[in-house]
């Protein structure tokens, strides 16, 4: 737990463990991850581990969409529903999920959240191209705090038709863009959404003998994509471990061990 992945480590075409950050090595019998597709095979994995064809696959995958979303902390309870969806010029989601738990926020406060997609076109500009790591460092320049506090006002002024006012209710701000999800989730130019549908793998087996894949790595994103992703990966090491597992459990748990296999 909260230890950096620097490495899957491979002996004979199978996976043997992990190496940390700060040195440590974990050895195990198999290793699991749910990690950004290109992370785990471009970054974590040696190139000399993988076929030269798998590896060009990865290569040539194309990342999902990104997001960017504005965090906000307002002094008032708006009149509206937890989940709105806004279509137009600017299309966008707002969730206010104090409304769904108010232990979210302080009492007559409340949390509202305005997100909108970034295809991944858009979400490469975010990025210098210069050198893979030019852009932490841009991160913290002026231009990108400017660009970043444009594109979070426009959004706020646009959620105004929704939340009348808004604006002038603001006592917390903080805003994300692909840059920060490419920070904090390690995904490949901020991706939200993993890898795009046709980059995805089929399934949960990869060419390392003992490493499994899951996630947005073969199934995208969402609660139900991860649940079944991780029946995938357990049967992937474990053949029948869920029909087993299963016996005498519901026809859903059982319909569930049956599309893993």
């Amino acid at each position: 737990m909260n230890s950096s992945v620097t490495k899957i480590e491979v002996e004979h075409g199978r996976a043997t463990g992990i190496a940390l950050s700060d040195g440590t090595r974990i050895r195990a019998k198999a290793v699991i991850s749910n990690a950004d597709l290109k992370h785990t095979f471009l970054q974590l994995v040696d190139q000399h581990d993988l076929p030269a064809d798998f590896r060009a696959r990865i290569e040539a995958a194309q990342p999902a969409a990104s997001a960017f979303m504005v965090h906000l902390g307002v002094d008032f309870v708006p009149d509206v529903k937890p989940a709105v969806h806004v279509f137009g010029e600017l299309s966008f989601g707002i969730e206010t999920l104090s409304l769904v738990d108010p232990a979210a926020a302080p009492p007559g406060h409340s949390t509202v959240g305005i997100i909108a997609l970034v295809p991944h076109a858009e979400s490469e500009r975010w990025f210098p191209s210069e050198s893979a790591d030019d852009w932490k460092e841009w991160r913290h320049s002026s231009a990108y705090a400017e660009r970043k506090a444009e594109l979070g006002n426009r959004l706020i002024a646009a959620a105004e038709r929704v939340i009348p006012g808004l604006s002038r209710h603001i006592v917390c701000r903080d805003d994300a863009s692909p840059v920060t999800y490419a920070l904090f989730d390690r995904t490949s130019d901020g991706a939200i959404y993993g890898i795009s549908r046709a980059g995805r793998l089929r399934g949960a087996k990869s060419p390392i003998r003992g490493l499994a894949v899951a996630g947005s790595a073969t199934h995208g994103p969402g609660v139900e994509a991860a649940v079944i992703s991780g029946a995938f990966a357990a049967v992937a090491l474990v053949p029948n471990l869920l029909a087993s597992a299963c016996e005498g459990q519901t026809d859903s748990a059982l319909a569930l061990s049956r599309v893993a296999s």
